[in-house]
């Protein structure tokens, strides 16, 4: 009887670790990669994709993942700082009809760098419906809690449009977030740190339901380009008036000794 109790103990006790170990594994089943953001121009958040707007920057590869063994559903990212925000561009392709008109894209950023899904506090989220409709969401997460809800104040900005070219439609999301802002309900990206996002795809804006394949990127923050500290066109113009005004004194003085040179000379004569 003590045996069979042993066992039954030792099984409860595999059980629990091995749920314990579901709980803490990271969000994304992706193989995650490292992004340095450049600085450029700000792109126009507005549902009408400019791909002009993003051509300071190449795109990166991840692939979004529903299992471990899945091959992964190819994903193009961008993204571009300014002083103030990160900007991030998503595409991806799937069949015509797949998931209906409707698309929902999602990027869970984590106040620290790690991985551990209980890091992951904010949530960005861009559902389009009907093609060319689009809905802005900012989500507040607490996955201790399994709890999942809207910010009182929205931040930042997303925009997205799916394009139907055909043997495939065409994804496009863009995301607005802030920088070096801290807020209650929004995760604190501060300058020359590196933070943990998770872009996941799904069908609509529910978690964790609403959601089929997702990925992690780390994407480290730069410290914004400093002014120089002379502005090069002023410092141009001060030389030039500088250089002028030498020469008029120059000038002034070479008339100064002919017209004495002059007077000289008559006088001998």
């Amino acid at each position: 009887m003590k045996n069979k109790n042993s066992k039954v103990l030792a099984v409860s006790l595999i059980c629990s670790f091995i749920l314990l170990s579901l709980c803490i594994t990271p969000v994304s089943l992706g193989d995650p990669i490292e992004i340095d953001p450049i600085f450029g121009d700000t792109p126009i958040i507005n549902g009408d994709i400019d791909t002009d707007e993003w051509k300071e920057t190449l795109f990166e590869t991840i692939y979004l993942k529903a299992t471990p063994g899945d091959v992964g559903l190819e994903t193009s990212i961008k993204v571009i700082q300014d002083k103030n925000d990160l900007y991030i561009l998503i595409q991806f392709e799937l069949v015509p009809g797949s998931q209906g008109s409707n698309g929902t894209l999602a990027i869970l950023i984590s106040n620290t760098n790690s991985y551990n899904q209980y890091d992951f506090v904010d949530a960005k989220i861009v559902n389009i419906s009907s093609y060319i409709d689009y809905s802005y969401y900012d989500y507040n997460i607490n996955y201790a809690t399994n709890n999942f809800t809207a910010d009182q104040e929205m931040h930042g900005n997303g925009a997205g449009k799916i394009e139907y070219q055909g043997s495939h439609d065409l994804y496009t999301y863009e995301f607005h977030i802030p920088l070096g802002i801290a807020q209650t309900e929004d995760a604190y990206l501060e300058y020359e740190e590196s933070y943990k996002f998770n872009i996941s795809q799904g069908v609509i804006p529910s978690f964790p339901e609403g959601f089929i394949r997702s990925s992690n990127v780390t994407i480290n923050i730069k410290d914004p380009p400093q002014p120089p500290l002379f502005n090069t066109e002023v410092l141009t113009i001060i030389l030039s008036v500088t250089i002028f005004s030498l020469n008029g004194v120059f000038l002034g003085f070479y008339i100064y000794r002919i017209i004495l040179l002059k007077k000289k000379i008559k006088r001998i004569r």
